[in-house]
């Protein structure tokens, strides 16, 4: 038996694997989705926020295929909020779930595996026929995926990419994606890319009234307490019932179907933290003393507006004001607004978005233009009470009871993680300044690493912001931190990071030196190698760069980047039969780089070189096209105009890239440029 003292409801978390004993009122819906998940390559489960999808799949529909001892992969998160800068060419999302999905693997081992790689490596099972048994593998919180900001976005498109790739490969990948009801329409047209015909979705509802009583008398079954005769019910009962304002403006209670999971645990936490030691059996009178759904819900409102006032530095009572004004009509409605381009009714479009994350608001999109209101209508009287600050509410009393301990420095990482996951870098910033300040002047280890990690988050939003500068401290200032604590692989990974942004400051001198310091603290990382092959070839050491690139490949033969690499550097030194071997190795490997145009531009100049001219036109103009502001795609079709003898062409094309700025040429490539000028 769970002691008294254990509260069986989780609260606002979600359900985890090991909550499954006190997971109910959901086994129907667990059932369907895995019925569903076993006969399609992609299942679509969605709904609104804070409606159950997380809790569902970790404590419901997979423990269902966990109990039949099928291939199941943890529940994954593909995210690019990470603290950790990702290496020059890894995409964050991949990393993220990789580790995820495989958290005991080492990171220098996942680095450099596609979705589909690391599938394939995985120990294969068959039934006792010979068939392959499925793999069921599941991505939760898709929408940190899709609603990207703009400097992740071509990590997006190749990471959906990935998926498809995958599904196409291993036939028998069953694929899940769980994904907020306002982010599906980003996903719908990309289902059949992934998963071509073989997709179903599920649409996750509220909680029936007979499931809801089963979600808040059940767990209870497991302590030394229950409910006594009706009180769950009734509980139930008001849970249900809302307060409307009909067409007359007047109020009148009507009981709906249907209970929010999410207010559920905010009642049902608050009701039984309350209770009296001593208690055995939860009475009328315990429901009435503790049990109030409007006090419960008023706090839970009064908890989430606090926290979004901290998080943008918004006087609280301006919050509260704006919400009430704003989404409650006169007529004791609920009330919309239309989210502009910069603003929602006044206030800044991410306090609505952080609002809708915490389960105040609810977003919908119509008609192209996006909308909020109230999550649900039994918010309105706690909004309400809050605005009025009604004498029926002791606010004080209500924030002590529902404000939880000080938070610690993990705490604030975090949450600086989640809000740098769906683009919110004012509260990430602030977030993770406040895990650096709670680490304290004397930190233990487990608190410096925080300070590390922090300081490296903080590196990470500077470098997405394009503040160069900033993230180079940043990141200088962690590595100190992670050497102190000898953490080697977090030191190369840093340095490299830190090697990446004077390459682009054009330091290469400095970022070579990094870079060796990196490999020397992580030698087994063929990244690092690679990043350090790219910096002898910005600085103009050729051979040097193909030295590296071919170490890696003499331990990794399929390592596509270091292939793409030395194939592109022998076509700039004139090996054209080597060059073109090595980039048609890389783009068999790995397809995507094919709309690479440095990649393509390459393949063009091996292809002049050997006298194969049709063929290298073509690719030389797809490189342009693609890539009409790259230098070094446009240098190489220019060296591809000159062998083909238009001069004129030559010309036009140098000087392009002469200007080009994405990227720009490295000063060797420069020189070359500027000598097919003075060559005519």
């Amino acid at each position: 038996m769970t002691p008294v003292r254990d509260n069986p409801y989780v609260g606002l978390r979600a359900f985890e694997n090991r909550d499954r004993d006190l997971f109910f009122g959901r086994f129907r819906e667990s059932r369907n989705v895995t019925d569903l998940w076993r006969s399609n390559r992609l299942v679509v489960l969605y709904g609104p926020s804070g409606i159950g999808k997380s809790s569902l799949l970790h404590a419901g529909a997979v423990p269902l295929l966990y109990d039949e001892k099928l291939d199941v992969l943890p529940v994954g998160r593909a995210s690019a909020g990470g603290p950790f800068p990702t290496p020059s060419d890894h995409n964050p999302y991949t990393f993220c779930l990789l580790s995820s999905w495989s958290p005991a693997d080492s990171p220098a081992r996942l680095a450099d595996l596609t979705v589909a790689q690391f599938l394939h490596n995985r120990p294969k099972r068959t039934d006792r026929f010979g068939d392959d048994v499925p793999i069921f593998a599941a991505i939760d919180q898709f929408e940190e995926v899709l609603n990207s900001p703009p400097p992740w976005r071509i990590h997006r498109e190749a990471f959906l990419r990935q998926l498809g790739d995958a599904t196409k490969e291993i036939p028998h990948l069953r694929l899940l994606v769980s994904i907020r009801e306002d982010a599906i329409a980003e996903l719908l047209p990309r289902e059949s890319d992934i998963a071509g015909h073989s997709r179903a979705r599920v649409r996750l509802s509220p909680l029936s009234a007979p499931d809801a009583l089963h979600a808040v008398r059940d767990p209870v079954d497991a302590t030394e307490r229950h409910f006594a005769p009706d009180v769950a019910e009734t509980l139930v009962r008001e849970l249900c019932t809302v307060e409307v304002t009909d067409k007359l403006h007047e109020r009148r209670k009507i009981e709906l179907d249907d209970v929010e999971p999410w207010q559920i645990q905010v009642v049902c936490t608050q009701l039984w933290d309350r209770l009296p030691p001593d208690t055995d059996e939860i009475t009328f009178d315990h429901l009435r003393d503790f049990g109030d759904v409007q006090e419960a819900l008023t706090a839970f409102c009064l908890r989430m507006i606090t926290s979004v006032a901290d998080d943008f530095g918004v006087p609280e009572d301006v919050l509260r004001k704006w919400i009430y004004e704003k989404f409650v009509t006169e007529h004791g409605t609920r009330g919309m607004a239309y989210e502009g381009t910069n603003e929602t009714a006044g206030m800044p479009n991410d306090i609505p978005r952080a609002l809708e994350h915490r389960r105040i608001l609810r977003g919908e999109d119509r008609h192209g233009s996006r909308w909020y209101e109230l999550q649900h209508d039994r918010l309105i009287d706690p909004i309400r009470r809050l605005f009025e600050s009604s004498p029926q509410l002791d606010v004080e009393e209500a924030e002590e009871t529902i404000r939880p301990s000080t938070p610690t420095a993990a705490d604030y990482l975090a949450a600086a993680e989640t809000a740098l996951a769906t683009g919110e870098f004012v509260p990430a910033e602030r977030h993770a300044n406040d895990a650096l300040r709670a680490t304290g002047e004397n930190p233990g280890d487990n608190a410096l690493r925080v300070r590390a990690e922090a300081l490296s988050l903080l590196g990470n939003l500077a470098l997405y912001q394009d503040d160069g500068d900033t993230a180079l401290s940043r990141f200088r200032q962690a590595a100190m931190v992670f050497e102190r604590l000898q953490v080697p692989t977090a030191v190369a990974r840093l340095l490299s990071a830190v090697a990446r942004l004077l390459i682009k400051a054009r330091d290469f001198g400095s970022a070579i030196t990094e870079l060796q310091s990196a490999i020397t603290r992580h030698p087994s990382q063929p990244s690092l190698k690679r990043d350090l092959a790219e910096a002898f070839w910005a600085d103009g050491q050729l051979n040097s760069a193909i030295a590296l690139y071919t170490s890696v490949i003499a331990v990794s033969p399929g390592d596509a980047a270091a292939l793409a690499g030395r194939g592109q550097l022998s076509a700039e030194k004139r090996d054209f039969r080597s060059a073109l071997d090595d980039l048609k190795r890389a783009t068999e490997i790995r397809p995507s780089l094919l709309e690479n145009p440095n990649i393509r531009a390459a393949k063009a100049v091996a292809l002049a070189g050997l006298g194969r001219f049709e063929d290298a036109g073509k690719e030389a103009e797809i490189a342009v096209a693609t890539g009409p502001n790259n230098g070094p795609a446009l240098l190489a079709a220019a060296e591809v105009a000159k062998r083909m003898g238009d001069q004129v062409q030559m010309a036009e094309l140098a000087r392009q890239a002469i200007d080009a700025t994405d990227p720009q040429l490295f000063p060797h490539a420069f020189m070359r440029a500027r000598d097919m000028l003075y060559s005519l």
